[in-house]
């Protein structure tokens, strides 16, 4: 498992783990919010009044298992509405949503009535809120204070809405403990490099996935109208690019599934940066048809993948990651022109 663990899924996972076997692990975490904006656009800080926390008592009840079950029953996305300003200074919603998808791994997509959290107790320290719980997940009972010494999670009140927080300065690290490269042999040959991108419409094998580009569009503002409800305009001097992705689960396991998200690829060109579909400036917004889903072997996803970015980008690349592959050695290159 990851050295660190975003808070919820920390509980959770972890709890029932524990449960499963016998023993006991504790944490906390959670938080609440209806809007998706990123940490630098906010201004408002967190109350620190005692008294003023006390009075959003009723809210912070609602607010932990409410957080609890967007991560498990509704997703990643949902789930990161819940994370303070701080944590997501600390996590990128790319990271969070990689840690969501290693965790169903070990627990299996959860609906809402699978997941039943209660807080017991609250302490309020130095604006804080620390918490005790209990729940049943899966119809395995689990609690979880905040006299762990492996979290120091918290919740504040924030923009007025209970939302987690954390000490860890990295939350979302993966690493285990090393240097967290990838010990496998280099990859080779087309797709192995930004020098030696694959041509577009070639597979790509990583790993137990074989990844295609199919088609794209450089300058696809008109057809993103027809693909989303919600288009995001791309601010001038940006141009959207949309890229049709295939991707096959290659693997011999019989009972292995693989998650695919978007937050898989990411794409770069001549100025060397990297664009992730998720950032401020370069998301375009809810895509339908996007690509994301699970596949036992022999399955396959198709969908898009979308990306705004500087109208003078020229050799453009889409680079694909599977989540929770450590190193580069993963890491393809697809040319998307």
């Amino acid at each position: 498992m990851p050295r660190y663990l975003l808070p919820a899924v920390a509980l959770i996972a972890l709890a029932f783990a524990a449960c499963s076997s016998g023993g006991d692990k504790d944490d906390d975490n959670g938080g609440d919010s209806d809007d998706n904006t990123p940490a630098a656009t906010r201004t408002k800080a967190p109350s620190t009044d005692t008294g003023d926390l006390e009075d959003h008592e009723d809210e912070l009840r609602d607010a932990v298992p409410a957080a609890y079950k967007a991560i498990f029953g509704e997703g990643a996305l949902d789930a990161y509405k819940f994370a303070s300003d701080d944590f997501k200074e600390k996590c990128s919603l790319d990271d969070f949503i990689g840690i969501i998808a290693f965790v169903k791994i070990f627990l299996g997509d959860l609906d809402a009535d699978d997941i039943e959290v209660e807080i017991t107790d609250v302490r309020y320290e130095d604006g804080r809120a620390f918490v005790e719980i209990t729940g049943i997940i899966k119809g395995e009972e689990f609690t979880g204070d905040d006299s762990s010494d492996d979290f120091t999670d918290y919740w504040v009140y924030e923009d007025g809405a209970w939302k987690w927080g954390t000490d860890e300065d990295e939350p979302c690290d993966t690493s285990f403990g090393g240097s967290g490269d990838d010990d496998s042999t280099p990859a080779t040959g087309p797709g192995s490099s930004r020098g030696k991108p694959a041509p577009l419409g070639e597979p790509v094998d990583s790993g137990d996935l074989r990844i295609t580009v199919l088609t794209t569009d450089l300058d696809a503002t008109d057809r993103l109208a027809d693909l989303s409800d919600f288009p995001s305009t791309p601010v001038p001097g940006r141009r959207t690019v949309l890229a049709r992705v295939k991707v096959e689960h290659i693997g011999t396991d019989p009972d292995e599934t693989i998650q695919v998200y978007e937050s898989d690829f990411k794409i770069t060109g001549s100025k060397n940066v990297v664009y992730s579909s998720f950032d401020d400036g370069t998301s375009c917004g809810f895509v339908k048809d996007s690509l994301q889903g699970e596949m036992f072997p022999g399955g396959e996803l198709e969908g898009y993948i979308c990306f705004q970015v500087p109208a003078d980008e020229t050799d453009l690349l889409l680079i694909s990651q599977p989540s929770f592959t450590f190193g580069d050695n993963a890491r393809r290159f697809h040319a998307l022109e």
